[in-house]
């Protein structure tokens, strides 16, 4: 069960504590946030749909491929088209994540402010740790620990290639998609990929304990969460800079 926070100083204290993820001296912790409503699965906007529509997933990119042609390159892998498609809203299996906690709670205190929510820490380099080898190999080669768009291509230019790697199983992977759009800079975003369009993120994370933990936000810390990172400017202008973020902006302001 996720421990639980009733204020901002709660979750503050909460965030603040990544030992668990932190190794030696190292500046930085290996850990990529995710806020959403409490109960809600691990589930992509692709799985979201069910699986029968998942298992459409090949024509579904195809057909925007085709049609938006003009607004990618000649020699766009998957990885870039699945960026355009989920920014632009095309059910994807790709499942958002962002490398800030404060971004996390926005999404996770945006709306219905009388439930619970959850914030989601987790470890991407314990993630990688069950990667095949051959993406493994890829990792250590560039001496990183978060995959780029032209190391995913450089071993898997499309999404089939990608599958056929699930030799032992399914996998997942954190991928850094390219800046196409300010919201992706600005959100600090990052993706998680598995490795079947059907996969679940949850259900595979939970055969490696220690990988995540996770907080329940309370009614009362999800509205000191809303004030605190209001008060700092995390907001829809922030996050979401063109016209619907402002309106979303003012709109909840005036509510």
């Amino acid at each position: 069960m996720p421990s639980a926070a009733n204020s901002w100083r709660e979750v503050s204290e909460w965030i603040s504590e990544r030992s668990w993820a932190q190794e030696g001296d190292e500046p930085r912790a290996p850990l990529v946030y995710r806020g959403c409503r409490a109960g809600r699965r691990f589930e992509s906007p692709l799985l979201r749909r069910g699986e029968p529509y998942a298992a459409h997933e090949h024509h579904i990119l195809g057909a925007f491929k085709r049609y938006a042609y003009r607004q990618g390159g000649p020699q766009w892998s998957d990885w870039e088209w699945l960026a355009l498609a989920q920014h632009h809203g095309l059910p994807t299996r790709l499942l958002d994540f962002t490398f800030s906690p404060l971004i996390a709670l926005h999404f996770a205190s945006l709306r219905h402010p009388d439930e619970s929510s959850v914030l989601w820490a987790v470890d991407y380099s314990k993630v990688h740790e069950q990667l095949p080898e051959k993406l493994r190999d890829i990792l250590r080669q560039s001496q990183a620990r978060l995959f780029g768009t032209e190391q995913l291509a450089a071993c898997a230019r499309s999404l089939d290639e990608f599958g056929q790697l699930a030799e032992a199983g399914d996998f997942a992977l954190f991928w850094e998609p390219p800046s196409i759009d300010e919201r992706i800079v600005n959100q600090s975003a990052t993706f998680c990929v598995m490795s079947r369009p059907t996969a679940r993120f949850d259900e595979w994370l939970a055969q490696f304990p220690g990988t995540g933990r996770s907080l329940e936000l309370t009614p009362k810390a999800r509205r000191e969460v809303r004030q605190e990172l209001d008060l700092i400017g995390i907001t829809e202008r922030l996050l979401f800079p063109d016209l619907t973020g402002l309106a979303s902006w003012v709109a909840r302001y005036y509510a």
